[in-house]
Protein backbone atom coordinates (compact mmCIF):
# COMPACT_ATOMS: atom_id res chain seq x y z
CA UNK A 1 0.00 0.00 0.00
CA UNK A 2 1.51 3.35 -0.97
CA UNK A 3 1.84 6.28 1.42
CA UNK A 4 -1.12 8.23 0.02
CA UNK A 5 -3.41 5.22 0.40
CA UNK A 6 -2.20 4.70 3.98
CA UNK A 7 -2.86 8.33 4.84
CA UNK A 8 -6.33 8.14 3.28
CA UNK A 9 -7.08 4.93 5.22
CA UNK A 10 -5.95 6.48 8.52
CA UNK A 11 -7.99 9.62 7.82
CA UNK A 12 -11.12 7.57 7.02
CA UNK A 13 -10.62 5.48 10.16
CA UNK A 14 -10.26 8.65 12.24
CA UNK A 15 -13.51 10.01 10.80
CA UNK A 16 -15.29 6.75 11.60
CA UNK A 17 -13.95 6.81 15.17
CA UNK A 18 -15.07 10.40 15.49
CA UNK A 19 -18.59 9.30 14.58
CA UNK A 20 -18.46 6.59 17.26
CA UNK A 21 -17.11 8.80 20.03
CA UNK A 22 -18.22 12.35 19.33
CA UNK A 23 -21.84 11.95 18.36
CA UNK A 24 -23.33 13.35 21.52
CA UNK A 25 -24.97 16.73 21.23
CA UNK A 26 -25.22 19.08 24.20
CA UNK A 27 -28.69 18.72 25.59
CA UNK A 28 -29.94 20.92 28.42
CA UNK A 29 -30.07 19.20 31.80
CA UNK A 30 -33.70 18.19 32.33
CA UNK A 31 -33.40 18.43 36.11
CA UNK A 32 -32.92 22.22 35.95
CA UNK A 33 -36.30 22.97 34.42
CA UNK A 34 -39.61 22.78 36.26
CA UNK A 35 -41.48 22.07 33.03
CA UNK A 36 -39.50 18.88 32.39
CA UNK A 37 -40.71 17.06 35.51
CA UNK A 38 -43.94 16.11 33.76
CA UNK A 39 -41.99 15.05 30.66
CA UNK A 40 -39.85 12.66 32.73
CA UNK A 41 -43.00 10.92 33.91
CA UNK A 42 -44.43 10.69 30.39
CA UNK A 43 -44.49 7.43 28.55
CA UNK A 44 -43.00 6.98 25.08
CA UNK A 45 -45.23 7.51 22.09
CA UNK A 46 -46.91 4.30 20.91
CA UNK A 47 -44.83 2.60 18.26
CA UNK A 48 -46.10 2.78 14.72
CA UNK A 49 -47.76 -0.39 13.44
CA UNK A 50 -45.43 -1.54 10.69
CA UNK A 51 -45.47 -4.83 8.76
CA UNK A 52 -41.83 -5.90 8.56
CA UNK A 53 -42.55 -8.35 5.72
CA UNK A 54 -43.11 -5.42 3.35
CA UNK A 55 -39.43 -4.42 3.51
CA UNK A 56 -36.51 -5.94 1.60
CA UNK A 57 -33.85 -7.87 3.50
CA UNK A 58 -31.04 -5.40 2.74
CA UNK A 59 -29.69 -2.14 4.15
CA UNK A 60 -32.15 -0.08 2.14
CA UNK A 61 -35.06 -2.18 3.42
CA UNK A 62 -33.80 -1.83 7.00
CA UNK A 63 -33.61 1.95 6.58
CA UNK A 64 -37.15 2.07 5.18
CA UNK A 65 -38.37 -0.10 8.08
CA UNK A 66 -36.68 2.11 10.68
CA UNK A 67 -38.16 5.22 9.01
CA UNK A 68 -41.63 3.67 8.97
CA UNK A 69 -41.21 2.98 12.70
CA UNK A 70 -40.21 6.67 13.07
CA UNK A 71 -36.85 5.74 14.62
CA UNK A 72 -34.79 7.57 11.97
CA UNK A 73 -35.44 10.46 9.64
CA UNK A 74 -33.63 12.72 7.26
CA UNK A 75 -30.91 12.01 4.78
CA UNK A 76 -28.27 9.43 5.67
CA UNK A 77 -24.53 9.94 5.42
CA UNK A 78 -22.60 7.06 3.85
CA UNK A 79 -20.13 5.46 6.25
CA UNK A 80 -16.84 3.73 5.43
CA UNK A 81 -18.21 0.30 6.35
CA UNK A 82 -15.14 -1.66 5.32
CA UNK A 83 -13.32 -0.57 8.50
CA UNK A 84 -15.61 -2.87 10.46
CA UNK A 85 -15.74 -5.51 7.74
CA UNK A 86 -19.25 -4.55 6.63
CA UNK A 87 -20.25 -4.17 3.00
CA UNK A 88 -22.32 -1.01 3.46
CA UNK A 89 -23.21 1.51 6.15
CA UNK A 90 -25.10 4.74 6.80
CA UNK A 91 -25.49 7.22 9.62
CA UNK A 92 -28.53 9.27 10.62
CA UNK A 93 -28.66 12.21 12.98
CA UNK A 94 -32.17 12.91 14.15
CA UNK A 95 -34.17 14.13 17.08
CA UNK A 96 -36.57 12.77 19.63
CA UNK A 97 -38.57 15.07 21.88
CA UNK A 98 -37.37 18.21 20.19
CA UNK A 99 -33.58 18.14 20.23
CA UNK A 100 -30.94 16.69 17.89
CA UNK A 101 -30.00 13.95 20.31
CA UNK A 102 -30.06 10.70 18.31
CA UNK A 103 -27.37 9.18 16.10
CA UNK A 104 -28.00 5.85 14.42
CA UNK A 105 -25.44 3.97 12.37
CA UNK A 106 -26.65 0.96 10.40
CA UNK A 107 -24.32 -1.55 8.75
CA UNK A 108 -24.94 -4.57 6.56
CA UNK A 109 -22.65 -7.61 6.43
CA UNK A 110 -22.37 -10.23 3.72
CA UNK A 111 -22.71 -13.22 6.05
CA UNK A 112 -21.65 -15.64 3.32
CA UNK A 113 -18.17 -14.11 3.07
CA UNK A 114 -17.11 -12.41 6.29
CA UNK A 115 -13.51 -11.24 6.43
CA UNK A 116 -11.43 -11.49 9.62
CA UNK A 117 -12.34 -7.95 10.70
CA UNK A 118 -16.05 -8.66 10.32
CA UNK A 119 -15.76 -11.92 12.27
CA UNK A 120 -13.88 -10.17 15.07
CA UNK A 121 -16.39 -7.29 15.29
CA UNK A 122 -19.44 -9.59 15.17
CA UNK A 123 -17.99 -11.99 17.77
CA UNK A 124 -17.18 -9.09 20.09
CA UNK A 125 -20.67 -7.58 19.76
CA UNK A 126 -22.27 -11.00 20.38
CA UNK A 127 -20.14 -11.48 23.49
CA UNK A 128 -19.99 -7.99 25.03
CA UNK A 129 -22.30 -5.67 23.09
CA UNK A 130 -19.23 -3.65 22.10
CA UNK A 131 -16.30 -3.68 19.71
CA UNK A 132 -12.98 -1.89 19.54
CA UNK A 133 -11.61 0.04 16.61
CA UNK A 134 -8.25 1.78 16.86
CA UNK A 135 -8.38 1.82 20.66
CA UNK A 136 -11.92 3.19 20.89
CA UNK A 137 -14.85 1.14 22.18
CA UNK A 138 -18.26 1.40 20.54
CA UNK A 139 -21.50 -0.04 21.91
CA UNK A 140 -23.37 -1.90 19.21
CA UNK A 141 -26.34 -4.19 18.65
CA UNK A 142 -26.37 -7.12 16.25
CA UNK A 143 -29.56 -8.29 14.57
CA UNK A 144 -30.75 -11.86 15.20
CA UNK A 145 -29.88 -12.70 11.60
CA UNK A 146 -26.30 -11.53 12.15
CA UNK A 147 -26.56 -9.53 8.95
CA UNK A 148 -27.01 -6.06 10.46
CA UNK A 149 -25.19 -4.05 13.10
CA UNK A 150 -26.52 -0.88 14.72
CA UNK A 151 -24.80 1.78 16.80
CA UNK A 152 -27.54 3.77 18.53
CA UNK A 153 -26.83 6.77 20.75
CA UNK A 154 -29.29 9.02 22.50
CA UNK A 155 -27.51 11.86 24.28
CA UNK A 156 -30.64 12.61 26.30
CA UNK A 157 -31.54 10.45 29.26
CA UNK A 158 -34.53 9.65 31.36
CA UNK A 159 -37.27 7.09 31.48
CA UNK A 160 -38.84 8.05 28.15
CA UNK A 161 -35.54 8.02 26.26
CA UNK A 162 -34.42 4.76 27.89
CA UNK A 163 -37.71 3.07 26.97
CA UNK A 164 -37.47 4.29 23.39
CA UNK A 165 -33.85 3.12 23.10
CA UNK A 166 -34.90 -0.33 24.31
CA UNK A 167 -37.79 -0.47 21.81
CA UNK A 168 -35.58 0.63 18.90
CA UNK A 169 -33.04 -2.07 19.76
CA UNK A 170 -35.71 -4.77 20.10
CA UNK A 171 -37.24 -3.91 16.73
CA UNK A 172 -33.81 -3.73 15.09
CA UNK A 173 -32.71 -7.09 16.51
CA UNK A 174 -35.80 -8.85 15.22
CA UNK A 175 -35.65 -7.35 11.69
CA UNK A 176 -35.67 -10.25 9.19
CA UNK A 177 -34.57 -12.85 11.72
Amino acid sequence: MNTKMKIAAVFAAALMLFSFSACAVNVPDSSSSSETSSQAEATPEPEASVDESKFADNLEGLQEYMMAKEYISGTPVDMEASFIGAKDGVKYTCSYEGSNNITVELYEYDTSSLNDTAKEIIDSVKKDGTFELMGMTAEATLSDSGKYLMIYKDSASGEVHDARTQQVKEDFVSFKK
